[in-house]
């Protein structure tokens, strides 16, 4: 399986991945977030967040992303830069701002000598809670100078992270436990609090020999070390002997990387003889050892050149053709573009055998290829790349399949020029796009044989009475499981993928304050149909607060609205819900409109605390996989959910009401045994019903401190083994996870499976369990299962619907056909389902 990293996907299901830059996950809708989070990393990311492109430019982002979108991506770049894990970028940026404030916390950092640092530093705040809220960098030979903001009255922890030094907490500490607080008034500044960084150090070494092939020492070479995150650690130079000694290394695991450039030609290596980071092997240190042995031959590199040359005969420019060269084992090892002249080159590739891919990205009618227009990795001829040779490769591309059509408004004419045709696949993955020309037709070049459904977005334009059409998908159809597949043959032409529009209806209404003023900065109201596809937006600016969304088909949707502006205000789901499964529905007959749709807008009220085992220590999340699930205490309906974070503590956002809280610990593959806490409702309830349960009242811009949820270890637990229905076999590829709900529906139990994190046998447990019937639910994914074809099944044969998958959520609704599954004092076993994982071509 393609192990490539998902950047900014935003990730669903917090099984696996704690990664996602978008808003809170459950206004992505449960399932979704479940999904995203649990998915294969070669999965593609539009497969896993089904529906049209969102709101332009600002799809779900974060608060810190709508305040500073520059700045968030460059922090995201530094952070990517410095090696950081997925999951510790989320623990940055999934989180909200805490609570604006006018408070602010400055000082400076330093080496501990008190000399600029040789590297940036980025600088984070954390609540006491743990909870993400402000940042600042520092960059070498600069200002030391750090200034952290928009901070609520509170105690903070102080975070430095760098790649050339190690983690610090105010006040001179690598372990938040030992951290010193800092204290933040209202409109007053906290000066001095100085972060003086160490390089890594401690009383291990690592030492070794560098040599050519032919044995000889070589000089000046440099060795680096990083952690198993990625994250660089130290290097050392290796002397006329070639050799080198890393000193002063903390205990941990490390792999090793040597370089040497002379001239344009480069000699590299990981230790274990290996060439990328994945494969080398592991070097482990424990405290006060010294490791000799660690030696590397190198030898020169040599590099890959070429030219693309599209099915037209002239040359593809301008960075439209991205060239991949894999290794014998299909690791991607180096890659980069066409320049203006249709020229490319792959440096620094060591001595050997590589396949090369070739992604086509313009709108000609070039297709993208294996070398040689291969159409697999197997099939593709290697290149051989011999040391301080430059081979030199043409790529000639073929041409693709096509489909052309026209789209026409309700009287027949052309629909303007920002009509955007988009060409998703089977599995809802987005393809290509282009635009009709003045008379309406167009035409999308370069596909691959196959199936493919096509979209009208017509979000952006205008019929030829000022009306907007009606975005569709080809064939009169508003969803995408409804619409027909156009077939695609190379190098033919499919033509009449006509379309016809109809007229479109509208929305309208006010964002307002609770005080019934209009929000008069800037906001986005978006749209989403019953799949939770996204279907249209409005943003808004003025003084007005007004929205209109219009070309929508007839039907019924929710709204999500924005507000941009200075005021902290909660984005929220129409009318005062927080989560897209209890919005309330708003219904468009076309052409008419639908008005009055205003949303009241209002500040946070937070629920923090912290969650702890019965002796009192934090379940920290780096031990332990503890979820925060909020519901309605009226209606019993999911509000919201958190993880607890490095300190063991959550928080919760809400709107005006009452709300239940509960913790349910869940595991995987990749940390089977943090699943072992009992699910409990605070303060010490057994179910949402139970009078132990407290109700906790919540207004705006109120902060709650409640007293530690504390759980309790059992061995009680379900457990069973995911089929393929078709073969007989586990699931032994891709994702799996198991969900399970006690007798009214709220969800008490959770386990999830990726390959991507070791091997999976198709056994699964979920433990944390209380004596009990319950309900169990289980899906699984693989690289040949759209979102739309994943099957998910409650244990009695009982199928999930689409439409049911959509709204999945932390309470359901059970069906009838489902069993019930006891649990006693032990492990109830063979629990097994037989999902349907035939890919639907």
């Amino acid at each position: 399986m393609n192990r490539k990293v998902v950047v900014m996907l935003l990730g669903v299901f917090s099984l696996i991945i704690c990664f996602s830059f978008s808003a809170e996950e459950k206004d992505k809708g449960w399932l979704r977030s479940l999904i995203e989070r649990t998915s294969p990393h070669g999965f593609k990311s539009a497969s896993l967040l089904p529906g049209r492109r969102g709101p332009q430019g600002s799809q779900e982002l974060s608060t810190i992303a709508i305040h500073n979108i520059n700045a968030h991506l460059q922090e995201v770049a530094r952070l990517q830069n410095q090696g950081l894990s997925e999951s510790e970028i989320q623990a940055v940026f999934s989180a909200k701002i805490t609570s604006a404030g006018t408070g602010r916390i400055t000082g400076k950092i330093t080496e501990k000598g008190g000399g600029k640092i040789q590297s940036y530093a980025s600088v984070y705040a954390y609540n006491k809670f743990g909870r993400y809220c402000g940042y600042d960098s520092v960059f070498s030979n600069s200002n030391p100078q750090y200034r952290i903001g928009n901070l609520a009255p509170g105690k903070y922890y102080i975070r430095v992270q760098s790649s050339y030094y190690q983690d610090k907490y105010y006040r001179n500490t690598t372990d938040w436990k030992k951290a010193k607080l800092v204290h933040v008034s209202k409109n007053k500044t906290t000066h001095n609090i100085h972060v003086k960084l160490d390089s890594y150090k401690g009383k291990s070494s690592i030492a070794g020999q560098v040599r050519r092939k032919d044995k000889t020492p070589m000089m000046n070479c440099g060795v680096l070390l990083y952690d198993l995150e990625r994250g660089f650690i130290k290097s050392a130079m290796t002397d006329a002997n070639g050799r080198y000694i890393a000193e002063k290394l903390p205990a941990g695991d490390f792999r090793l990387c040597c370089q040497y450039k002379e001239g344009n030609f480069y000699m590299r290596n990981w230790y274990g003889n290996t060439h990328n980071y994945e494969d080398a092997a592991v070097v482990s240190l424990a405290e006060s050892q010294d490791i000799s042995g660690i030696d590397f031959i190198l030898e020169y590199c040599g590099s890959i050149e070429g030219k693309v040359i599209g099915s037209n005969g002239r040359p593809v420019k301008d960075r439209r053709c991205h060239i991949t060269a894999y290794d014998m084992n299909q690791n991607s090892i180096k890659h980069g573009d066409t320049d203006e002249k249709g020229l490319f080159e792959l440096p620094a590739l060591h001595k050997g055998k590589y396949k090369l891919q070739i992604t086509y990205y313009g709108r000609d009618n070039n297709l993208g290829c294996w070398y040689r227009n291969a159409k697999k990795f197997k099939s593709a001829p290697a290149v051989t790349v011999i040391p301080l040779q430059k081979k030199k490769v043409t790529v000639r591309l073929k041409p693709g399949g096509m489909i052309t059509g026209k789209v026409v408004d309700f009287n027949g004419q052309p629909v303007d020029q920002n009509c955007r045709i988009e060409v998703y696949d089977n599995f809802y993955s987005y393809v290509k796009d282009t635009y009709p020309d003045q008379d309406g037709f167009f035409r999308i070049a370069g596909l691959e044989a196959g199936r493919y459904k096509v979209f009208a977005d017509c979000q952006y334009c205008t019929s030829s009475q000022g009306l907007k059409p009606a975005s569709e998908w080809y064939g009169g159809k508003y969803f995408f499981h409804e619409a027909p597949f156009v077939r695609v043959n190379v190098p033919k032409t499919t033509p009449n993928i006509h379309f016809s529009l109809e007229k479109g209806g509208s929305i309208t209404g006010t964002l307002l304050n609770r005080q019934g003023y209009p929000l008069g900065y800037e906001g986005n109201v978006s749209v989403y149909n019953k799949m939770f596809e996204y279907v249209g937006g409005a943003d808004y600016y003025g003084y007005y607060g007004r929205y209109e969304i219009n070309g929508l088909p007839s039907g019924e949707y929710k709204l999500r609205a924005y507000y941009y502006g200075d005021e902290d205000f909660m984005a929220e789901w129409y009318d005062d819900r927080q989560n897209f499964e209890t919005a309330r529905k708003v219904s468009v007959t076309a052409p008419n409109t639908t008005g009055n749709i205003d949303f009241v807008l209002d500040y946070q009220g937070i629920i923090q605390g912290f969650v702890t085992d019965r002796n009192k220590n934090r379940l920290f999340c780096d031990d332990h996989l503890i979820r925060l699930i909020a519901y309605d205490a009226q209606t019993g309906e999911y509000v919201d959910l958190s993880d607890t974070n490095f300190v063991g503590g959550y928080q919760l956002q809400f709107l005006r009401g009452t709300y239940k809280i509960g913790a349910i610990s869940y595991s995987g593959n990749w940390q089977p045994n943090s699943g072992d806490y009992v699910y409990a409702y605070h303060p010490d309830g057994k179910s949402f019903g139970d009078p132990n349960t407290r109700t906790f009242s919540v207004s705006p811009q109120s902060s709650k401190e409640i007293k530690p949820l504390a759980l309790n270890r059992t061995k009680r637990s379900i457990s069973g083994t995911i089929y393929n229905l078709h073969s007989g076999l586990p699931v032994t590829s891709g994702v799996y996870a198991v969900l399970v709900y006690d007798a009214s529906g709220y969800w008490a139990g959770h386990s999830g499976y990726n390959d991507c994190y070791g091997s999976i046998s198709g056994e699964y447990r979920v433990s944390g369990m209380r004596p009990g019937q319950y309900y169990v639910l289980a899906f699984a994914m693989d690289e040949g299962i759209g979102y739309h074809n994943m099957p998910a099944q409650w244990y009695g044969g009982v199928e999930l619907t689409l439409d049911e998958k959509m709204n999945l959520a932390p309470k359901m609704n059970i069906p009838a056909g489902a069993l019930t599954v006891a649990v006693g004092t032990g492990t109830t076993k063979g629990i097994d389902f037989y999902l349907n994982l035939s890919k639907q071509k």
